[in-house]
């Protein structure tokens, strides 16, 4: 998805051992107040502060509610990364979650950011 802004890259994906051993090596992720949150999910930004802006309340109930997803953002693309091929009907489903991720974004990240 093309977004009306410019952002910096932000990755969002499950907590994982390949994760893990990142993090020892120095290659830490982004932690938030909500416990469950962080550490279902591994979020990496140089710009922490849009980490949090992107990861608000509601965003975070969505992705904990979608434990499946793997966003990627990165200058104006908004992105979801899978392990695998998807079906006709997988593509769908999965622009549709695009569509809700993008109403959880806060407008004042797009006004600030044109």
């Amino acid at each position: 998805m093309t977004l009306p802004a410019s952002f910096p890259e932000l990755t969002i994906r499950r907590e994982g051992f390949f994760t893990k051993i990142a993090e020892v090596f120095g290659y830490g992720d982004i932690n938030f107040e909500s416990a469950e949150f962080s550490k279902t999910f591994n979020v990496r930004s140089p710009d922490k502060k849009f980490a949090y802006d992107f990861c608000n309340g509601q965003m975070m109930e969505y992705l904990l509610a979608n434990r499946d997803l793997s966003i990627e953002i990165e200058k104006e693309a908004l992105a979801l990364a899978f392990n695998s091929r998807l079906s006709a009907e997988q593509i769908e489903f999965n622009l549709r979650r695009l569509v809700e991720i993008r109403s959880h974004l806060p407008e004042y990240l797009f006004t600030q950011n044109t």
